[in-house]
């Protein structure tokens, strides 16, 4: 019988022990903004679309006066990012994706704001576009849901979640 506890109280550490170790995609790993473009790229895809400057943070859902119909779970976050590219890079990402051609998908500018980003970072009379487009371009799982809007001639913010 001893033996018995033993070997539970083993494989119970053990498991405990991989899940304390155990680094994967965590709202809590990241405490507040990072510019590690590196590191973004386990996140999000960036082969097509490479931006030379970006900021961006992991948060929980905050369901508090979401308005959402689903509850996330304990295990879904979203990523927000500000990713600027080289002024070719924006123009092709625009054209291959025919971005705010015919959407109706419009986005007040305080809706725009991640409030983690410096108050700089936006001048309300710069903004290139507030319609909003799918963030098909950047998805890599399990961030496979999500949007972006240009805020200038080479710059998004793209908001991605789970699902």
């Amino acid at each position: 019988m001893a033996v018995i506890k033993i070997i539970i109280i083993s494989l119970v550490c053990l498991v405990l022990g991989n899940c304390a170790n155990e680094k994967h995609h965590s709202p809590e790993s990241v405490n507040s903004f990072s510019r590690n473009i590196d590191t973004l790229k386990n996140y999000i895809d960036l082969k097509k679309y490479k931006p030379v400057n970006v900021m961006w943070k992991e948060t929980r859902f905050d369901t508090k006066n979401s308005g959402r119909t689903i509850i996330p779970g304990p295990t879904d976050y979203k990523l927000e990012a500000y990713l600027q590219f080289d002024r070719s890079t924006a123009d092709k990402l625009k054209n291959d994706y025919n971005v705010n051609s015919d959407s109706n998908n419009v986005i007040s500018i305080d809706e725009l704001w991640f409030g983690w980003l410096p108050k700089d970072m936006l001048h309300k009379d710069k903004l290139d576009s507030s319609k909003i487009d799918n963030a098909d371009p950047f998805y890599k799982s399990p961030l496979l849901n999500g949007s972006y809007v240009f805020i200038n001639a080479n710059t998004i913010l793209i908001e991605l979640y789970t699902k």
